[in-house]
């Protein structure tokens, strides 16, 4: 089975840090790449904030360790209070690259003109910074046979093109709800300076267990697009385990004692 333990707390004021580690008691299932899957749940006896991030891995033990930081939000005492940290699902083995997707020119760029208009969208993100108003979009790519890829396992890039003057890119995340394959495309300048899309779409595919992300990118940032290179970071793979991990311990200071509760 795979164990769960308390390794370490400490209390500095009005936070804890307290270090909870995962090990697998038969094999090698967790790795330094385990995630929690936001599936993992904190339950303190007092008004606060949490936080769970993993924070190293062992390979000599094979154990990886979370951080779970809590800072008392309502002025009552943190020491000495409970606390119930519970885990159903782990994710293991991912793989992450981010490397120059070659198949993708940006030299005479088609103009696509047949679009996709009704999509289940997913969520909407303006991580480069722009301020292109999803309403200006009047449709997404359809899937371009002649021109898609896989750059690694879960990932393909399904189509790229121009419409209404700005540069579309699309691609598709496979078992997104097993896997949480995801990824970015952006663009390098002749400088090597990356250039993050305006906005990108995400929706669901037809099965409802794929997403196709659209990547945007608007002229007056890409004025010289030829001399562009277009990138991927994808993050893909890993093995999902479901089980019950649970541990209930005071809010004290702990260093060398360890209290467990097995799952799985």
């Amino acid at each position: 089975g795979i164990r769960m333990e308390v390794e370490a707390v400490h209390i500095q004021e009005d936070t804890a840090y307290i270090y909870i580690s995962l090990q697998d008691l038969e094999g090698e299932r967790i790795d330094e790449t385990c995630d929690l899957f936001d599936s993992y749940s904190i339950r303190s006896s007092g008004d606060s904030v949490e936080t769970c991030t993993r924070a190293a891995f062992d390979a000599q033990s094979g154990k990886t360790l979370f951080l779970i930081q809590i800072e008392q939000a309502d002025g009552k005492k943190l020491e000495g209070q409970r606390l119930i940290f519970s885990v159903s699902e782990l994710l293991n083995g991912k793989q992450k690259l981010d490397e120059r997707l070659e198949e993708v020119s940006l030299e005479n760029l088609e103009e696509k003109t047949e679009l996709q208009t009704e999509i289940s969208e997913r969520g909407i993100s303006m991580a480069g910074g722009g301020t292109l108003p999803v309403e200006q979009i009047r449709g997404f790519l359809k899937e371009d046979e002649n021109q898609a890829f896989s750059p690694v396992e879960g990932v393909t890039v399904t189509a790229w093109g121009m419409v209404d003057g700005r540069l579309h890119i699309q691609a598709h995340y496979e078992n997104i709800r097993e896997t949480d394959n995801h990824g970015c495309l952006y663009l390098k300048d002749q400088e090597g300076k990356s250039i993050l899309s305006s906005l990108s779409v995400s929706f669901w595919d037809k099965e409802q267990t794929g997403s196709y992300e659209e990547y945007i990118f608007e002229a007056e940032e890409i004025r010289e697009l030829e001399q562009c290179s277009v990138w991927g970071y994808f993050s893909t793979g890993g093995e999902r385990i479901t089980g019950n991990w649970k541990v209930e311990f005071p809010v004290e200071n702990l260093e060398v004692e360890n209290q467990e509760e097995a799952g799985n």
